[in-house]
């Protein structure tokens, strides 16, 4: 039986990601639903709560297959 990597759990959720997004001013990724959430009440890192002053994201499909294929 193989651990689960901790770059497959979203820092928010502490869970598997199905949908990891990469927030491009950071560079962390994370859930897309979590971090939705999170951007609606901050404007920080959920990691380092350093300020952003952009919230953009773009999917993370190398992500996202690799934890398919894991």
């Amino acid at each position: 039986e193989q651990s689960i990597p901790t770059s497959f759990l979203c820092p928010i959720t502490h869970e598997v990601m199905e949908n990891p997004v990469l927030v491009i001013e950071s560079g962390h990724s994370y859930e897309e639903a979590a971090i939705l959430h999170w951007f609606s009440s901050h404007r920080t890192d959920p990691l380092t709560n350093i300020s952003l002053s952009c919230l953009a994201f773009v999917d993370n499909h190398t992500l996202r297959n690799a934890i398919q294929e894991f």
